[in-house]
């Protein structure tokens, strides 16, 4: 949380020039991809290493995937200003609005089931199974 809270206040004002106009933002689409992928691929990598590795590879992760949200959300709502016509621009973007807050709402719902609270170093976890005597 930190790490992401320090990325976005330090990189979102000097990261949002690469959306500025309709044609940066058109060719930043398949870097913004590959950025998307290998955070995805540094997370799943973090399942098969170790206590070393697992951290460092979530944290490479959560970089990766902080800058691309980032220009993401540039490059979005640049081309959806960029796409609309002329008298329906507002239109357009109360709906590019409404897609992100559905996103917010709806997506816990559609959770098969709530994750458990993680333990944390105050309150630990409660044993699976009792042990034998």
């Amino acid at each position: 949380m930190v790490l992401n809270n320090v990325m976005v206040v330090a990189l979102q004002v000097p990261l949002a020039r690469f959306g500025a106009t309709t044609a940066a933002a058109r060719t930043l689409l398949i870097p913004l991809s590959v950025a998307f992928a290998v955070g995805g691929i540094t997370m799943a990598l973090s399942a098969t290493r170790g206590t070393v590795g697992a951290p460092l590879l979530l944290t490479a992760s959560a970089a990766v995937f902080t800058v691309a949200e980032m220009l993401h959300a540039n490059v979005s709502w640049e081309l959806s200003v960029a796409l609309a016509p002329d008298t329906a621009q507002g239109a357009y973007l109360r709906v590019h609005g409404l897609a992100q807050s559905a996103q917010r709402s709806i997506g816990p719902l559609r959770s098969p089931r709530p994750s458990p609270p993680a333990p944390s170093a105050g309150r630990p976890s409660a044993p699976s199974s009792p042990r034998p005597a």
